[in-house]
């Protein structure tokens, strides 16, 4: 623990123009900072809530396996729920990818994987 002293100073100017100071003078300790021992968040992984969601965004479901979103999520009709599709991103190149719907409750913050570069759209 390192001990501080810090002493903090207010001027007002009353409106007859009257002006008065007040000194606060506060002593102790203060404890040392934590080490840094939290992990560092990983790289392109964000935590948002299900409208900031679109399309491109890699979500996971609660087996490990990967998900892309084919567009945005939408609130579904009369509930508090977003509704997304999504394609799975690990399905075989020669074979149709298997696609679903997730759901998010709109309280709910997502862990999501975004790229930061975004690929211009190819001309034919």
């Amino acid at each position: 623990m390192k001990r501080m002293i810090v002493a903090i100073g207010i001027a007002t100017v009353l409106s007859g123009g009257c002006t008065f100071n007040i000194t606060f003078n506060i002593t102790g300790t203060v404890p040392a900072r934590p080490a840094s021992g939290s992990p560092m968040p990983e790289e392109g992984v964000l935590h948002v809530y299900p409208p900031e969601l679109r399309a491109g965004d890699i979500v996971a479901d609660e087996h490990g396996d990967q998900w892309e979103l084919v567009s945005g999520a939408t609130r579904a009709p009369g509930a508090l729920e977003f509704v997304a599709p999504v394609r799975r991103v690990d399905a075989p190149a020669d074979g149709q990818a298997e696609t679903r719907e997730a759901r998010w409750r709109a309280t709910e913050r997502v862990k999501i994987r975004r790229s930061t570069v975004r690929e211009a759209p190819s001309k034919p």
